[in-house]
């Protein structure tokens, strides 16, 4: 699956989900997504999240991606707090099956990541 949009970012995920728009991409910094802040991110109608911080740690069970999952919403991890600035305002494409994101308009590479 390849996923298309203009890409937001924030590091607070409660404060972006305000300046989204339906199809937008979310780029948040959210170490174990919760559940609530999935649910927000569902709910704001985004294409996909991109997430600069572990989804998942490990640290304690965590239902946000999950709930991400349960909508069709991709969730892609790329560890790298660069991408808030350097991807918000791109339209971006994401390549599900292999996590690559290109920038739409240059071809570029501009990370990899897993979902």
């Amino acid at each position: 699956m390849i996923v298309e949009g203009v890409a937001k970012a924030g590091a607070k995920t409660k404060e972006l989900v305000k300046e989204l728009s339906p199809g937008d991409i979310a780029v948040i910094a959210h170490p174990d997504l919760d559940n609530v802040a999935a649910q927000s991110l569902v709910e704001a109608k985004v294409k996909a999240v991109i997430n600069t911080q572990a989804s998942i740690t490990g640290r304690y069970p965590n239902l946000g991606p999950s709930q991400l999952l349960k909508h069709s919403v991709p969730l892609l991890d790329v560890e790298s707090e660069d991408l808030l600035t350097s991807l918000d305002g791109r339209r971006i494409r994401i390549d599900c099956s292999s996590g690559a994101v290109v920038d739409v308009e240059t071809e570029e590479l501009l990370c990899q990541g897993r979902l």
